[in-house]
């Protein structure tokens, strides 16, 4: 299976490498309970949350990564910026219809890069899920470009014209 080495801050251990196998969920629960301060039976519940959100993690995507990372921070400005949008650009509106199907459609996204780590599970290899990953953070990016210009931010004429090409399915490689 694949090994996903994080770099995670243990206190009193400074910074220590660990994997997502064995030892390394309960160091890192044990960590995450260390910074909140809750004692009792808070600190169970949070602890429980915080070891079952790591599982799923790793079940899901095989582990934590810098592109499952930068899919999620992309998902997020996406959205803010997609708000924004809507203040400054009178044809844009703000709906929570529309915000919802947003955040639907970024949950299929993610489950899309899970189905995707499942496929290289099943098949031996680490190309299926990267391949998908990309894909969508590479189109959560033009999204948050075409956000940024409809907000009147000023974008490069060449950049306006490979993400029109974009939305019309034409960019050549």
């Amino acid at each position: 299976g694949t090994m996903v080495i994080l770099p995670l801050i243990v206190p009193g251990c400074c910074s220590t490498r660990l994997n997502f196998r064995g030892e390394a969920m309960e160091k890192a629960v044990c960590s995450i309970k260390d910074f909140l301060p809750l004692t009792g039976g808070a600190g169970v519940v949070a602890g429980g949350i915080s070891s079952v959100a790591g599982l799923i993690v790793t079940h899901l995507f095989g582990g934590w990564s810098v592109g499952l990372e930068g899919l999620l921070i992309a998902m997020i400005i996406d959205y803010i910026t997609g708000v924004s949008a809507s203040f400054f650009c009178p044809a844009l509106s703000l709906d929570s219809r529309i915000g919802f199907r947003g955040i639907v459609k970024k949950v299929l996204i993610l489950l899309m890069v899970s189905m995707g780590h499942i496929m290289d599970a099943v098949i031996g290899t680490e190309l299926v899920m990267p391949m998908v990953l990309y894909f969508y953070l590479a189109n959560e990016c033009l999204s948050i470009t075409e956000n940024i210009a409809n907000a009147g931010v000023p974008i490069p004429n060449r950049l306006k014209s490979t993400l029109k090409q974009a939305r019309e399915g034409r960019v050549k490689g």
